[in-house]
C-alpha cells in the first residue's frame, strides 16, 4: 500500500540498478511527448479559431 511517484522511481532504480533508471527515464519522456503533443494541437486549434 505505497504509492511512488515516477521521478522517485527513477532515482531509487538509479542507485542499485542503472539500466533500469534509464528504461524508465525514456518511458517517463516518452509520456511527456505525447502528452505535449496532444495539448499543441488542442491549443492551436482553438488559436485559429478566435
Amino acid at each position: 500500500g505505497r504509492t511512488q511517484t515516477m521521478p522517485l522511481a527513477v532515482y531509487l532504480a538509479l542507485e542499485s540498478d542503472p539500466e533500469a533508471a534509464i528504461a524508465l527515464s525514456l518511458v517517463l519522456l516518452v509520456v511527456s511527448v505525447v502528452i505535449l503533443a496532444v495539448l499543441r494541437d488542442r491549443w492551436l486549434r482553438a488559436g485559429s479559431t478566435a
